[in-house]
């Protein structure tokens, strides 16, 4: 057992990083999303997506949204920046 894991030593808490790729959905990409949440026919890793670009969208941390999806905060990052940069090239 670590002196960390026995309690010893308070935890190490880092102040949160500004983030890179902020998600703003417009109301027609948000009702895209919420309808596609709802359908039947969607693949997982679709589904995540939808999930994870609507709770962003709505101020969630990457933490809260990894815990309520059950899935690593790298994860909940990459969909962040792949949406961030799809947007970016839509208005070039």
């Amino acid at each position: 057992m670590t002196v960390l894991a026995a309690g010893i030593l308070p935890e190490k808490r880092e102040a949160p990083m500004a983030k890179k790729y902020i998600v703003t959905l417009t109301e027609p990409e948000r009702e895209s999303l919420l309808a596609l949440t709802k359908k039947g026919t969607l693949s997982a890793r679709k589904l995540n997506q939808a999930h994870i670009l609507l709770q962003a969208d709505a101020g969630a941390t990457d933490a809260t949204i990894a815990s309520a999806l059950l899935l690593g905060t790298a994860t909940i990052e990459r969909a962040r920046r792949r949406f961030v940069s799809r947007v970016r090239r839509r208005v070039r």
